[in-house]
């Protein structure tokens, strides 16, 4: 039986055992966060700085990394791969690190996967990997918690209490929008209820630590500008705390990517405070603002070829992004795409590519070629069909287009730039109103 040992020196120190029947096999990935926030639910936050720690020590026995930052807190990932494809995980877990930390993290292989952290600091590590645990099931997670209490200070207690409330909160909000939509809540009622405790949710100074808290806010304010007819710019102006604000402006920046108009999403760059902010928020809508050039990606198509979007400059070119068995891209495509499609069909200045996430090869071509099990349509063999290679989600395509969620239709003009990607516009204007979308691209030479 081999062990893998990992240090890591600087900030955080990290000693990590792995108890493995073939560990030689093993892969460890670490990164470093010294400011980390969920942009999104779904997706890893790319946009966010991060250092790729590299091991600089290999041996028999494991890695040895090193690491040197002058702050107080972070955010550690610690991600464990079965191979050195890196295609199938052990682990991957975000930590709240500090100062001071010294810990050894032992992981088993076998019937089942088990993680257990010891050493100084240990004990926050320990619940954080214990409460991942239990998804959704916040009771269980604060009852975890609240035993670890004395074994954490009080940062460390206060910041993970407020992830658990986060998403609890963000969760009951979900249920309430619902609720709203279908009128079973009256929306004044709810706002009244709300507005009062916004003073005291912008002065939280250390729920701004949390990964959560900031996605959860973005989301209350967002609700609340709804229902009073105004923009979320009118609540937030009364957060005096200058990082949180950034941070709720970055994750509704985020999440009105293709909705808003370049003028609007601009608008909350220039509000931000801090330089380090605006430079995420200049990567979030570099590959999807309108105006911008698009990602020129390289994927397989059906034969295997490698099709580029370069491949069609001078056409007009409009990307729809699916996977086998998502209901709504089989919706979009029978009853919006395919009849656009047969509109066009003649055209030869317009290009429609269709890529699939599905990461089983045979799946997708099964998929194209109206052959799946579920009995879905999600494309034709007049479009240009194209796969991410096995990798699915984790594809750069998927990254620098911002997929968040599926179908993902985009336009690109004739010289490789970015016409639009706002859903609205795109996915609801029906056949009717996408045909004069793309004719107005056609005829913008």
């Amino acid at each position: 039986m081999n062990v893998k040992r990992i240090y890591l020196i600087g900030m955080v120190y990290l000693f990590l055992l792995g108890v493995v029947e073939a560990s030689p096999k093993d892969r460890i990935s670490l990164e470093f966060y010294t400011d980390y926030f969920a942009l999104s639910p779904i997706l890893q936050q790319t946009e966010l700085p991060h250092i790729a720690i590299e091991p600089i020590c290999q041996d028999e026995r494991g890695f040895t990394f090193a690491l040197h930052k002058t702050v107080k807190t972070g955010y550690l990932r610690i991600r464990i791969f079965a191979n050195q494809n890196g295609d199938s995980t052990l682990m991957s877990g975000l930590f709240f690190a500090a100062s001071g930390d010294s810990i050894t993290c032992r992981y088993t292989k076998g019937p089942g996967f088990s993680v257990y952290f010891t050493g100084r600091g240990s004990e926050k590590y320990q619940v954080q990997y214990e409460s991942s645990l239990y998804y959704e099931d916040f009771d269980h997670q604060f009852e975890l918690l609240k035993s670890y209490r004395k074994k954490l200070s009080i940062v460390e207690y206060r910041v993970l209490q407020t992830d658990i409330e986060s998403n609890k909160e963000y969760n009951q909000l979900r249920i309430k929008r619902s609720a709203l939509l279908h009128q079973r809540l009256n929306g004044d009622s709810l706002i009244a209820s709300i507005l009062p405790t916004l003073p005291e949710l912008f002065s939280d100074s250390l729920a701004k630590k949390s990964k959560n808290y900031p996605y959860y806010l973005a989301k209350l304010l967002a609700l609340v500008a709804e229902q009073t007819d105004k923009d979320i710019l009118d609540y937030i102006k009364c957060c005096d705390d200058q990082e949180l604000h950034d941070k709720v402006m970055l994750v509704y920046l985020r999440e009105q990517l293709f909705d808003r108009p370049v003028a609007y999403l601009r608008s909350i760059s220039d509000n931000l405070y801090t330089r380090d902010y605006r430079a995420i928020a200049a990567s979030i809508t570099e590959t999807v603002t309108p105006g911008a050039e698009a990602y020129n990606f390289m994927l397989p198509n059906e034969y295997g070829k490698m099709v580029q979007l370069t491949d069609f400059r001078g056409k007009v070119v409009f990307l729809d992004f699916w996977f086998t068995g998502c209901s709504a891209c089989s919706l979009y495509y029978q009853h919006v795409l395919a009849e656009v499609e047969k509109h066009f069909k003649n055209n030869p200045d317009i290009v429609f590519i269709s890529i699939s996430v599905d990461r089983d090869r045979e799946k997708w071509l099964k998929s194209i070629r109206g052959e799946s099990k579920t009995g879905y349509q999600y494309t034709s063999d007049d479009a240009v069909n194209l796969f991410t290679d096995g990798k699915a989600s984790k594809h750069p395509v998927i990254e620098k287009y911002k997929v968040l969620g599926y179908p993902r239709p985009l336009l690109i003009d004739r010289k490789g730039v970015i016409i639009t990607a706002n859903g609205k516009k795109l996915r609801e204007s029906g056949v009717g109103g996408l045909v004069e979308i793309i004719n107005v691209a056609l005829n913008n030479k």
